[in-house]
């Protein structure tokens, strides 16, 4: 049974009826269908069912609990509670209704008065074993006692029983993270995800907004998107096809647009109709049959004039499809890092837009958007589908050097006894400068003690425009770079691990430009291992709670995910091997955190440049070697290191909360547990709110 046949079937109800559903043949039938529906555990249309058969039928309790029972298994607890209460005004004697009461009210936190409705169940039934077995195991045996009119005594079996189950769960909680993991899907096996997971219905809208649909043919003739159009859950008010040509034109009209209103023109037809919101698509796009209900939604969630969404490709052959996960808009990626088959944009931020391809079209919808001062927002649901596969992304843009920052660049390296790593690091750094004449150095030198490093650092102590400074103290990362960046007096400050051989020419010229603007904060750069291996690509905020590497040690990671680590982008932190900043945005956060002596000074850095509005951007034009913290192997087997990691990361998670796992990079079909990227999931309707109303901020990377 399909969506589309229930919609037929109650049209015809109607039909017959004349608008009205009023005989008990009538009812009969529609409860049918709902309970068909329930059957098939399509818990959205079952709601949809219920509540008509409500609407003219208010009185019968049993639909109204079916009606409950429908919202809490479609994720509306609060709309399920409603239900359910409704259902015992008319029957108050209902033991299950008050049962599923107690239910809805624990999900939602309300403890007290959840065990308040299982003890009313049991007053009304004593014999009512789901009520008794809920207040025993929310510890309440003597309310149960006292409820069923059992006493203490009667409840010793099942108190025994209920301990046992406690022990079972407590195993099953451990077990939990494996259980999750067989759950989620790896990410390059999409089609697997679809098979196991349906697009989930969005919940029903009180007021939906009036939409109309630009159809942006290119060289498509419409079909594909037209015919998705007509098995819309929400109807468009509005089809215009834009820019066809006059062969595709007529395709269209000979198959009267599928019963659209529908007609060639332009974004004033769509005004003129009086939509609230427009859907721009491509001719050859197939959306899904709940996309302009997904997009109503999201407009009812988030202050945004434009939504971009997630979507997929049918594959060369239709049957490997693969998908794009996206992140949060944006503006300082590549443009090429995302291209939409879609755009929804508030009807009165449209602009007047020219005939040209679907992808130039919609990019130029939203940088009129953002020109405007509009917001755009990202909704985590894949609701369309393209033909073929995804285009190669275009090769970055190269950085012209007039555009950069003037002054000096001081590269801040703490060393110890690292002599060989030293040397290649210095090294790579003057060959490969554009301007090596304003490019200072200070070696931090930690305690080297090895006459070969002594003697080196000698050497560079009276080369030019290079200073050494001798800290004799235990390690602490933050306090070494600290005095260097003290020791400065240069505009821009460079962090650098003595195991990172940079190897792109130009770098300081690299860092100029992005560093000259205001908004910036911090650059990071792409470190491969010395085996070409990724090491870092930006960290991502989210996996276990806290933040990863990017890409570490990545493997067969499908093609639009690893387009992440060669484009430039905003990424939630970036790696103290290689960090750069002006320095007026050092000074105003107070540089690093001593307290933080060897891991997460990095990232609290970052959050405090956020917090300041700030952005930290992954810079993929810099590429580096990183050998991956020699220095630090030192005194690696001190019982103290982990204990000093414990700490710090529990003072990271007192600093900033939430902050260490949100970021709207992550896209929330990005499983949670394991290495970033490496599996998907289905995301709650919860995730999925709370990832679009932040990617509609201005600044959708800003920690408080």
């Amino acid at each position: 049974m399909t969506w589309q046949w229930f919609r037929a079937k109650l049209a015809r109800l109607l039909s017959a009826s004349g608008g009205d559903v009023r005989t008990d043949s009538d009812l009969a039938a529609l409860t049918s269908i709902a309970d068909r529906l329930r059957d098939d555990r399509r818990w959205p249309e079952a709601v949809v069912a219920y509540g008509r058969i409500l609407k003219e039928y208010p009185k019968l309790a049993p639909i109204w609990v079916q009606f409950g029972h429908a919202q809490k298994e479609a994720g509306d607890i609060p709309g399920a509670e409603t239900a359910y209460r409704r259902a015992l005004v008319l029957d108050p004697a209902n033991a299950d209704c008050l049962v599923q009461l107690g239910h809805a009210l624990k999900l939602q936190g309300q403890r007290e008065a959840a065990i308040a409705a299982y003890a009313a169940a049991l007053q009304v039934d004593r014999n009512c074993d789901p009520a008794l077995r809920e207040l025993l195991a929310l510890g309440e045996g003597p309310t149960a006692g006292q409820a069923s009119g059992l006493g203490l005594h009667g409840l010793h079996d099942v108190l025994a029983t209920m301990e046992s189950m406690r022990r079972s769960l407590a195993a099953l909680e451990r077990a939990l993270p494996d259980i999750v993991s067989l759950a989620s899907i790896a990410a390059g096996r999409y089609d697997l995800f679809r098979q196991t997971y349906r697009l989930p219905v969005p919940p029903a809208s009180i007021a939906p907004s009036a939409w109309g649909v630009l159809v942006l043919a290119g060289d498509s003739d419409c079909v594909p998107a037209l015919r998705s159009l007509a098995a819309q859950t929400l109807v468009p008010r509005q089809v215009v096809i834009h820019g066809a040509s006059a062969a595709a034109l007529g395709r269209a009209a000979q198959s009267d647009y599928y019963g659209l209103n529908g007609g060639a023109g332009g974004v004033d037809a769509l005004v003129d109709a009086g939509t609230d919101w427009v859907l721009l698509v491509g001719g050859d796009v197939v959306l899904a049959e709940t996309a302009l209900a997904w997009l109503d939604w999201a407009t009812a969630t988030c202050v945004a004039d434009a939504i971009y969404a997630d979507e997929a490709w049918a594959g060369d052959d239709a049957s490997d499809p693969v998908a794009s996960f996206k992140a949060a808009y944006d503006g300082f990626a590549d443009a090429s890092l995302y291209d939409h088959a879609a755009l929804a944009v508030r009807a009165s931020a449209l602009p007047d837009l020219q005939p040209s391809a679907p992808a130039a079209t919609i990019g130029a919808a939203i940088a009129a958007v953002i020109q405007a001062g509009g917001g755009v927002a990202h909704l985590a649901r894949v609701i369309t589908t393209r033909p073929g596969m995804p285009r190669p992304l275009a090769a970055a843009p190269e950085i012209a050097a007039t555009t950069g920052l003037p002054g000096r660049i001081c590269a801040i390296i703490p060393t110890r006894d690292g002599r060989d790593m030293l040397r290649t690091c210095v090294a790579a750094l003057r060959d490969l400068a554009a301007r090596p004449d304003d490019l200072d150095i200070i070696v931090i030198d930690n305690g080297s003690v090895t006459p070969a490093m002594l003697e080196f650092l000698g050497q560079l102590s009276v080369a030019p425009r290079v200073r050494i400074l001798r800290i004799d103290e235990a390690f602490n990362w933050s306090r070494l770079n600290n005095a260097g960046a003290a020791a400065s007096d240069a505009g821009i400050v460079l962090f650098l691990n003595d195991d990172v051989e940079i190897s792109s020419a130009g770098w300081d010229d690299i860092l100029r430009a992005q560093l000259a603007t205001p908004s910036v904060g911090a650059v990071g750069a792409r470190l491969n291992y010395p085996d070409g291996r990724l090491q870092h690509a930006g960290l991502v905020f989210g996996p276990d709670g806290r933040c990863e590497h990017e890409g570490v040690g990545a493997s067969e990671v499908p093609p639009q995910i690893a387009a992440r680590w060669t484009t430039r982008r905003q990424v939630g932190a970036a790696t103290g091997a290689f960090l750069a900043c002006r320095r007026d945005a050092f000074d105003r956060v107070g540089g690093f955190d001593a307290a933080l002596p060897i891991w997460f000074n990095d990232v609290d850095f970052c959050l405090k440049l956020r917090k300041h509005g700030l952005r930290i951007i992954f810079e993929a034009a810099l590429v580096g070697i990183h050998r991956e913290s020699p220095t630090l192997a030192i005194g690696a087997a001190d019982p103290d290191r982990q204990a000093i990691w414990d700490n710090s990361l529990a003072e990271m998670r007192r600093r900033w909360g939430d902050g260490l796992s949100i970021d709207p990079s992550f896209n929330p079909h990005f499983s949670r547990g394991g290495r970033p990227f490496e599996a998907l999931f289905e995301p709650s309707l919860a995730a999925v709110q709370a990832h679009l109303q932040r990617s509609a901020l201005a600044n959708p990377w800003f920690v408080a």
